[in-house]
C-alpha cells in the first residue's frame, strides 16, 4: 500500500512540476496571449509534463503489471516476485533495462504525451467555462470547478488513449513466466488483439476506469488548487481564458 501511494506522488509532484513550470515560462514571455494561444500552451505544457512523468510511470506500471499478474491464470501456482523492490530487480536480472525494466515505454509515451495535453487542455477550458457562471466569493480558490473540471478531465484522458493502454499492459505482461514472447511490438500487439478477440477487446474495463478517474482527478486537482490558493492566493490556471485578448 505504501508503495503505490509514494509512486503516486511522486508521479503527480513530477507531472504538475514540469507543467507549471512550463507555463510560468511561456506566461514570462507573453503575459498577454490570445485564448487560442492560451489554450494551445496548455496543451504543449501538458504533454511535456506527460513526456516526462512517463519515464517513471513506465516502470512503475510494468512493476504493478507483474505483480498483479501473479496467481492469476497459469500464473496461479507460482510467485516469482515478493514485493516492489524484488519485481524490479529481477526483471533488470533477467531481461535488461530496454527489454525489462522499460518494456513498454513505447506505448507509455503514446499514451502520456497526448493524453496530458487534452487533461491539462481540458482542465483549463472547462474551469474558467465554470467560473464564469459562479460568483468568486462563494467559490474562492476554485473548489466547484476544480472538481467538475478535474474530475471530466481525468475522464477524457483515459478516453483519449485507451487503446493505448491495453497494449501497453499486454505488451508489459507478455514473457513474464519466461516464456517467448507473444508480441513484438506495438503495431502486432494490436493486430493480434484485434484479430483474436476484435475490437471489445480496446475497451473492455473502460467503464469501470472512467467511474474511479472523476473521484481520482477531482480530489487530485481540487488538492492542487487549494495548496496553491493557500501558499499564495493563486489558482493553477492563472489566466481566465474570459480575460485574454482575442
Amino acid at each position: 500500500m505504501v508503495s503505490p501511494l509514494l509512486s503516486v506522488a511522486a508521479i503527480n509532484a513530477i507531472l504538475f512540476g514540469v507543467y507549471g513550470d512550463i507555463m510560468t515560462r511561456f506566461q514570462s514571455r507573453n503575459p498577454n496571449p490570445t485564448r487560442h494561444t492560451y489554450l494551445w500552451q496548455t496543451g504543449i505544457a501538458g504533454a511535456a509534463a506527460g513526456f516526462v512523468q512517463s519515464f517513471i510511470l513506465g516502470p512503475t506500471d510494468l512493476v504493478k503489471t507483474r505483480l498483479q499478474m501473479q496467481g492469476r491464470g497459469e500464473m496461479a501456482s507460482k510467485k516469482l516476485y515478493k514485493g516492489p523492490l524484488d519485481c524490479i530487480r529481477r526483471i533488470y536480472l533477467q531481461e535488461g533495462i530496454r527489454r525489462g525494466v522499460f518494456r513498454g515505454q513505447g506505448t507509455t509515451l503514446f499514451r502520456e504525451v497526448p493524453s496530458f495535453a487534452i487533461y491539462f487542455m481540458w482542465y483549463d477550458f472547462a474551469s474558467d467555462f465554470i467560473s464564469n457562471y459562479l460568483d468568486n466569493s462563494a467559490d474562492q480558490f476554485g473548489a466547484v470547478s476544480s472538481i467538475v473540471s478535474g474530475g471530466t478531465a481525468g475522464m477524457w484522458c483515459w478516453l483519449s488513449t485507451y487503446p493505448i493502454d491495453v497494449v501497453k499492459s499486454r505488451i508489459q505482461a507478455d514473457g513474464i513466466d519466461g516464456k517467448h514472447s507473444m508480441y513484438n511490438g506495438i503495431i502486432d500487439c494490436f493486430r493480434k488483439s484485434y484479430k483474436e478477440e476484435g475490437l471489445v477487446v480496446f475497451r473492455r474495463g473502460l467503464l469501470s476506469c472512467l467511474v474511479r478517474a472523476f473521484p481520482v482527478n477531482a480530489t487530485t486537482f481540487l488538492v492542487v488548487e487549494l495548496v496553491l490558493w493557500m501558499n499564495h492566493g493563486g489558482r493553477l490556471q492563472k489566466t481566465s481564458q474570459s480575460k485574454l485578448e482575442v
